[in-house]
């Protein structure tokens, strides 16, 4: 009987073991922060021609809040994007975020949009999870659809 507690013991040591690399790597990685949403902070990106992505999310949802991925590579594109990054919280009604969530037609949480200074009353909206793909696809996406209404 010892030695089962023993070998179950060890088992889970090795099992511990290999786990740390993947979870120290997700620590060591820079975390893309919200800022909460505002109205005035997204019109202020958008005037100085930097794109804003905006997460809507609920207040009691922690897994929604962390939708956007948190990598190197996803935070060095919203670095060099220069793209503000902003939580709106839609859990109650006639909030701030609430309200601009209903404006743009999301009506699931979590979701959310990419606004192109060049396109702010037309942000591309997304209902997943937000990775690098997806975050490029919107930019490139925004600035096509814009670059075709102005060959018109």
């Amino acid at each position: 009987m010892f030695r089962f507690r023993l070998s179950t013991l060890m088992l889970f040591v090795v099992i511990a073991a290999l786990a740390t690399p993947p979870i120290y790597r997700h620590f060591k990685e820079k975390q893309i922060e919200l800022a909460p949403y505002s109205h005035v902070a997204l019109t202020n990106q958008l005037s100085s021609n930097g794109p804003a992505l905006i997460l809507f999310h609920a207040r009691w949802d922690i897994q929604s809040q962390r939708q956007i991925t948190n990598s190197n590579s996803m935070w060095a594109l919203m670095r060099d994007k220069s793209v503000l990054a902003m939580g709106a919280d839609c859990t109650s009604t006639g909030s701030p975020g609430e309200k601009l969530m209903r404006q743009i037609g999301i009506s699931t949480l979590p979701a959310f949009a990419v606004y192109m200074p060049n396109d702010p009353l037309n942000p591309v909206v997304f209902s997943d999870l937000a990775t690098e793909s997806t975050i490029r696809a919107a930019l490139a996406q925004s600035s096509s659809s814009t670059k075709d209404r102005t060959k018109r």
